[in-house]
C-alpha cells in the first residue's frame, strides 16, 4: 500500500476504530501519532519497490514467452533482500523515534501517553513489512500474484481479529487499547511476511530455482542500482505520505469532529485507491517485460490499458461515493456532527477519484519504463507547489475548513497527472 491513506489495507498504517464505539475526540486520538509513523516508515519500503521493473525485465529478456524465473531474478532478490533488512531496522527505530515529535508539535499530553505504546509496537513490524516488500515485487516480477492476494487478504482477516481481541479484550486477551491496535498491525505484516517466506521456500524446493546459491555474495553493484532507481520512488511516496499526513494535521487544527470526518473520507478514498494501486503495479511490470523484450508497441498497449481500466473503475467509484455519502458515512458513524463533515467531505473524494486513479496508474506505467524521477517531481509540484498551499488557504483564510483541504488535494492531483509525459 502506498501513500498515508492506506487505511483498509493492513499494509497501511491509518487507525479505524468500529462504528457505534468511539466518540469523534477517541476516534481522532491516534490520528497524529499514525500520521507521524506513516511518514517515518514510507521510504524505506518505497526503495525496495524498484527491483520491480528489472525482474519484469530480465526474466523476459531471456526469452520470448513469459518464464516463471531467471537466475537474474534470484539475484535481484538477494540483493533487494540484502537492502530491505538494514533498511528495515532504520526505519523502525525512525518510526520509535517520532513519538519524540508529538510533542513539539503541539499534541496533548494524554493522547502522547497512548500515543508512545503505539508507535513502539507498530515500529516492530517495519522490517516485517520491508521484508514482504521485497519479496512481493519479486513474485510480482516473474508473475506470481495470486499468494500476493491471500496474503493480504488473509492478513486484513488476522488484523482484524487481532484488533478485535486486543483493543477490547476479547477472547481472554488483555484490553490494550491503542497499543493493541499497533501490535495487531505488527503480527498481520509478519504474517504477511510469513506467507511469502513458506511459498518463495516451497516454489524453490519444487521448481528447482536453487535460490541459496545466490546468498553467498554481496551484490553491491545491484544494491547501488536498487538505491538509484529506488531512492526517487521512495522520495515520491514520501511527498504523498507527506502531504495527506499534513492535511490530517490540518484537520487536526479544527476539532475532533473535522478529525473524524476527515478520517471517513480519506478512509473510503484509500478503499477505492487500492485497485488503481494494484493496476499501476500490474502496469508497471507489463511494460517492463514489453521493454525488456524490445517491444515499444506492446509497452505503450500496456500503459494505456492499465490506465483506461483504472479510469472506468474510478469513474464508477465516484458515481458510487456521490449518490451514496450518507449511507456510507452512517458505517462509520451515527453521530450528526462527524456526519455532516464526512458528507460534505466524500462529495470532494468522489470528484477525486478519476484523477486520482488516472494519476497513479500513469506513475506506474512511466515507471514501469525504468523513468522513476519523473513521479517524483511532478508530485513536488502538484502536491506541495500547488495542493497543499492552497489548501491550507482554502481551510483558514477562505474559512472553507475541511472542504477547503480536500478541494486543495483534488486541485493537486490534476497539476501532477497534467505535468505526468504521455505513454
Amino acid at each position: 500500500a502506498e501513500r498515508g491513506r492506506t487505511a483498509p489495507s493492513t499494509t497501511g498504517w491509518k487507525v479505524s476504530l468500529p462504528a457505534g464505539g468511539p466518540s469523534p475526540s477517541e476516534n481522532a486520538r491516534l490520528r497524529p501519532a499514525s500520521t507521524v509513523a506513516c511518514a517515518a516508515s514510507s521510504a524505506s519500503t518505497g526503495a525496495a519497490r524498484s527491483p520491480s521493473t528489472d525482474v519484469g525485465e530480465t526474466s523476459r529478456a531471456d526469452s520470448m514467452r513469459p518464464v516463471t524465473h531467471s537466475a537474474a531474478s534470484g539475484v535481484w532478490l538477494w540483493a533487494a533482500a540484502q537492502l530491505a533488512l538494514p533498511m528495515g531496522i532504520v526505519a523502525a527505530g525512525l518510526v520509535a523515534a517520532s513519538s519524540r515529535l508529538l510533542t513539539p508539535m503541539g499534541i496533548a499530553p494524554e493522547i502522547i501517553r497512548q500515543a508512545r505504546p503505539f508507535l513502539y509496537s507498530m515500529a516492530c513490524g517495519v522490517p516485517a513489512q520491508t521484508a514482504f516488500v521485497a519479496m512481493r515485487v519479486f513474485l510480482q516480477g516473474t508473475h506470481r500474484v495470486r499468494i500476493l492476494a491471500f496474503a493480504m487478504l488473509s492478513a486484513n482477516m488476522v488484523n482484524a481479529a487481532a484488533n478485535y481481541a486486543l483493543i477490547y479484550g476479547h477472547w481472554g486477551m488483555p484490553a490494550l487499547g491503542a497499543t493493541g491496535s499497533g501490535i495487531a498491525t505488527t503480527l498481520a505484516r509478519f504474517y504477511m511476511m510469513g506467507v511469502l517466506l513458506v511459498y518463495v521456500a516451497r516454489c524453490n524446493r519444487r521448481e528447482g530455482w536453487q535460490l541459496g546459491s545466490y546468498a553467498r555474495r554481496f551484490y553491491r553493484e545491484r544494491i547501488v542500482r536498487i538505491l538509484r532507481l529506488g531512492a526517487p520512488v521512495a522520495a515520491q511516496i514520501a511527498l504523498e505520505v507527506g502531504v495527506f499526513s499534513a492535511t490530517t494535521l490540518i484537520a487536526g487544527r479544527l476539532g475532533a469532529v473535522a478529525v473524524s470526518g476527515h478520517q471517513i473520507a480519506l478512509i473510503m478514498a484509500s478503499l477505492t485507491f487500492m485497485v488503481p494501486l494494484g493496476v499501476a503495479q500490474a502496469t508497471s511490470v507489463r511494460v517492463g517485460n514489453a521493454i525488456g523484450r524490445r517491444d515499444a508497441e506492446a509497452a505503450r498497449l500496456s500503459g494505456w490499458s492499465g490506465i483506461a481500466l483504472s479510469a472506468s473503475f474510478m469513474s464508477c467509484s465516484a458515481v458510487a461515493l456521490w449518490t451514496l455519502r450518507l449511507p456510507i458515512v452512517h458505517i462509520f458513524t451515527r453521530d450528526p456532527r462527524v456526519a455532516r463533515v464526512g458528507v460534505s467531505l466524500l462529495a470532494i473524494a468522489a470528484v477525486f477519484q478519476f484523477f486520482d486513479g488516472v494519476q497513479v496508474t500513469s506513475i506506474g506505467a512511466v515507471r514501469g519504463s525504468g523513468n522513476t524521477r519523473i513521479a517524483m517531481l511532478t508530485d513536488f509540484g502538484g502536491w506541495w507547489l500547488v495542493g497543499l498551499p492552497l489548501g491550507a488557504w482554502a481551510c483558514f483564510a477562505c474559512g472553507w475548513g475541511g472542504r477547503g483541504v480536500g478541494i486543495g488535494l483534488c486541485r493537486g492531483s490534476i497539476h501532477s497527472l497534467l505535468q505526468l509525459p504521455v505513454p
